[in-house]
């Protein structure tokens, strides 16, 4: 109940291709912006040569188009993105809006995987948590204060808000920053 999915997401030759539990129902109504595969020009420490060939990099959508999830590529997401570059650390990503199910925040916590003899990437790891569960425990935790203080988890490297019991994200139509919410720290 607290993880949303758990998955592998190849890089299939540029197309991206996953494998996931719970089977994701795709809902093709749900765009999601492509942050496109440029990013995959950059060398990594794993990969002496690029992430993805010119050939690999033309099979992803351009940066700013948006894809129905049919035609799902992970490598044109952040969290892909930020774990392909990070070959060493787990990554921690989000809040995002998913790819697959409408208005639902997301929080990803990740690796990329690396073949270990010749360094190539192929895949990313995934380990999702909605941000409504996550909701659902700071309003928990303020039931428990004394004096009902503002509760929030928020992401210390930009101040983004994963879940608070003051932001309702259910209609959320943007993330948003714990400034906004007017807490005082």
């Amino acid at each position: 109940q607290d993880v949303r999915s758990i998955g592998v997401y190849f890089a299939n030759s540029g197309a991206g291709s996953l494998i996931a539990f719970p089977a994701i129902v795709v809902d093709s109504k749900s765009p999601y912006e492509s942050i496109g595969c440029e990013w995959s020009i950059g060398v990594n420490s794993s990969d002496p040569d690029y992430i993805l060939t010119d050939k690999e990099r033309k099979r992803c959508h351009p940066e700013g188009s948006m894809v129905l999830p049919r035609e799902y590529n992970p490598l044109e997401r952040s969290w892909c993105r930020d774990q392909a570059l990070n070959p060493y650390r787990t990554q921690i990503s989000g809040p995002y809006f998913d790819a697959f199910v409408e208005n639902l925040l997301t929080l990803t916590i990740g690796r990329a995987v690396f073949d270990r003899l010749t360094g190539k990437f192929i895949a990313c790891t995934l380990l999702d948590v909605s941000d409504l569960r996550l909701a659902k425990l700071m309003r928990d935790v303020k039931s428990n204060l004394s004096n009902s203080p503002k509760v929030a988890l928020v992401r210390w490297d930009n101040g983004a808000v994963i879940a608070s019991s003051e932001w309702d994200s259910t209609n959320a139509t943007n993330t948003t920053d714990i400034f906004a919410l007017h807490f005082s720290i």
